[in-house]
């Protein structure tokens, strides 16, 4: 198999956003045909965002990011296969003056999935859902 990997950014209309990256690549490609660990074999994240440049609500914002990945192996010694999993968030923002405000909400869906990893005794996970505000002011 070859590896593919794109990338598509575009503005859709003057405040709206839209970016998709995707790859697909073959994770048996060692000399021995044995998987290599930690890369899933197929990856996708997608990113939209909607922001309200004049109007009543003119400096509002929104924004969906979507990742998913496909099954991976943890490592050679042990062969534990890390599952393919997906994850949702959201951006909600507000911008008037030099202020900024920004509440991020991570894993939507509140599932707790396991992420592919190179480490070597564990893996890495995706906790419940989390909660960030932001507040910054731009001198």
């Amino acid at each position: 198999k070859q590896k593919t990997a794109y990338e598509i950014g575009v503005r859709l209309v003057g405040s709206e956003m839209c970016i998709r990256d995707s790859s697909n690549i073959d994770s048996n490609i060692s000399e021995d045909a044995l998987p290599l660990w930690g890369i899933p074999e197929t990856t996708f994240a997608l990113l939209v965002k909607r922001s309200v440049l004049e109007g009543a609500l003119e400096g509002f914002s929104i924004a969906g990011m979507y990742n998913s990945w496909g099954d991976s192996v943890l490592n050679r010694a042990s062969n534990f296969n890390v599952p393919s999993g997906d994850k949702l968030g959201m951006v909600l923002g507000y911008g008037r003056g030099n202020w900024t405000a920004r509440l991020r909400v991570d894993n939507l869906a509140d599932e707790v999935e396991l992420l592919p990893s190179k480490w070597w005794t564990g893996v890495g996970a995706i906790w419940e859902r989390n909660w960030r505000l932001s507040l910054g002011y731009a001198f």
